[in-house]
Order: structure tokens, then sequence, then C-alpha cells
């Protein structure tokens, strides 16, 4: 059950850090021969041992094993549940898309759902089923009705997902915003910000209209929906260049270039998921604080990033220099 100090809970994070996979053993993955390589250094370091794993294809249920626990972890210490559900809550919405897409397609695929979320997956999947007679937060059987209302008419899941995601991210601004918690508040407006940013990138991508754009967007951020809106329909230089003044920076401008220019995200996603470590990793000596567990968690899930990249890389036989160009920033 939860715990009531904070200081109890950064206690048994700092025990734990020094597990997390270092830029040094993720570097001898990367430079691994093969996928067999690969796997036996990521079992030096006892990452996932809990899953029993025999060979380089089970990565994902060493994964899922490291999340899990710590999952588990964050629930069992937190001294502010209402918080750290935040962060726990997105896997809720993962696992809403996953069960509509099954819907529309057909077919089963319980691989797909998540054991990360706050919800049991039976109750989730009767709220896809009937949103109105299930015991869900109102503000994601909200979103699931939404989606039920579309596909009344569209069977898109990418729309799907746009719905999910951007009432997702209301939600939790709006939480962020009413716990008065600065690292909290700027953690999700950042991310805010960043989702607005994103989405316009892939939607300008996909050819799709502004006003599909204008739907997508969240308000509250620090970059104006009126200033996305413009840049929406402008020349790729005219976006970077705006941008560069709107709080990120040349760094955010240069992701943004290279992305119009190239026509795929990887570069801003990267870049997006950097800063929002290093903002992590700013606060992670506030001992007297929550951060320092919310930390380790991102620290978990970026590990598990890293890890599923690399394993995939060399399975299918992908040079390390390609690797870890795409490889984020680390939080140990």
């Amino acid at each position: 059950m939860p715990q009531a100090s904070a200081l109890f809970a950064t206690g048994c994070i700092k025990a734990l850090e020094g597990r997390l996979i270092s830029n040094e053993r993720l570097e001898r993955m990367l430079e691994a021969s093969d996928a067999q390589e690969a796997f036996r250094v990521l079992l030096d370091t006892g990452y996932g041992s809990q899953a029993g794993a025999q060979s380089p294809r089970d990565y994902e249920a060493m994964i899922d094993a490291e999340l899990q626990y710590a999952r588990e972890l964050v629930q069992s210490i937190t001294p502010a549940p209402e918080i750290t559900d935040l962060f726990l809550m997105r896997y809720d919405y993962q696992n809403a898309k996953a069960l509509f897409k099954m819907q529309l397609s057909g077919i089963q695929e319980s691989a797909a759902i998540s054991p990360m979320g706050i919800l049991p997956a039976d109750r989730l999947a009767a709220a896809v089923q009937d949103a109105a007679g299930t015991d869900i937060p109102e503000h994601l059987a909200n979103a699931i009705r939404q989606v039920q209302d579309y596909l009344v008419l569209g069977k898109d899941p990418a729309q799907v997902d746009r719905i999910l995601d951007r009432a997702y991210m209301r939600w939790v601004g709006r939480e962020a915003k009413a716990c008065r918690n600065a690292f909290v508040q700027d953690y999700f407006l950042t991310q805010l910000d960043l989702y607005n940013v994103l989405a316009l990138l892939r939607m300008r991508g996909m050819g799709a209209e502004a006003e599909a754009y204008r739907r997508t967007l969240v308000d509250g951020g620090r970059i104006s929906r009126q200033l996305l809106l413009e840049l929406y329909a402008s020349p790729p230089e005219t976006v970077s260049m705006r941008l560069q003044t709107a709080g990120y920076g040349r760094e955010m401008a240069a992701a943004v270039e290279q992305c119009l220019h190239s026509g795929t995200t990887w570069a801003f996603e990267k870049w997006m998921d950097n800063q929002l470590v290093q903002r992590v990793k700013r606060v992670r000596g506030d001992l007297f604080s929550i951060q320092p567990l919310i930390g380790w968690f991102l620290a978990k899930e970026g590990e598990a990033r890293a890890v599923r990249l690399v394993m995939v890389g060399k399975l299918n036989r992908l040079p390390g220099d390609k690797l870890r160009e795409r490889v984020r920033e680390n939080y140990v």
C-alpha cells in the first residue's frame, strides 16, 4: 500500500538506481556483433531475470518483467498516488486504443494489452463495449464514449488514437495543474507542448487538412494554439524559425527542421524524449519529494525503450551506428 513518507520512497529508489543499465553496458550491447552477444550482455546486467529468458527473442518478456516490477514498487511505496497515477494512467489509455483496434480488426491479441495500467484489463474491455455500465474513471469513460460516437460513422484506427491521446493529454494537464507540484506541472506542460508539435509534424506529413489538426490540438501549453495553427500551413523554414522563439530554443527548431525535410518524425521524437529526461534529471536530488520516485520509474521506461531498440535492431542485423543515433539520453 502507499507510504506516507517521501524520504522512505527515496531511500528505496536510491538503492535501486545503481541497477539501471549504464551507458557503458548499453554501449557494449550496441557494439555486439549479433543479437546473441547483445543478449548475453543484457543477461549479465540481471535485467529481466524474473522472466527466465532463454534466447534473444525473449527480450519482450524481460522488458515486461522489469516494467511490472517497477509499477508494483511505485504503487506500493508512493507517498502521493494521485501524482504517480498521472504517469500510470497513460497505459490504460493505450490499452483502450488496443481494445478498439482489436474490435475494428476482429483479431484478438492479448499481447497488445499492457499490464502496466491501473485498471484491470477485463474491466476496461467491458467499458469499451459499454462505457456507461462499468466502474472506470469518468475522464476515461468520456474518452471511450467519444470513440464509440466516432465509430458509428468512421473506422480509421489512427483517428481512434488521436481521440484517446488528446483526451489523456487534456485530463493529465488539468490534474497536473491541480496537484500544485511545480515539477509535475512543468513536466506535463512540456509534454503537452511537444505533443502538439509532434501532431503538427505527423499530420503535415500525412497531408491532413488544417481543420483535422485543429481538432487534435490540446490547449493550455506554453506554445499558443494560434501560433501552431498558423505554422501548420507555413513553409518549413518558417515553422522552424518561429518555433525557435517559442521557449525551447534552437535545438527544438533543428529537430523540427530535420523532420520537415526528411518526412519522418524520429528526430523530433528523440529530442522530445531527451527534453523530458533532462527535466527529471534536474530534480533527482530532491530527496524529500516524490521526484526521485517518478524519475526512477521514467528511467525504467526509458531503459525498456533502449533494450527494445537494440534487441530489435540486432535481430534484424542493423549496424550499431544506425541504432546508436536513435538511442535516447540515459537517466543514469
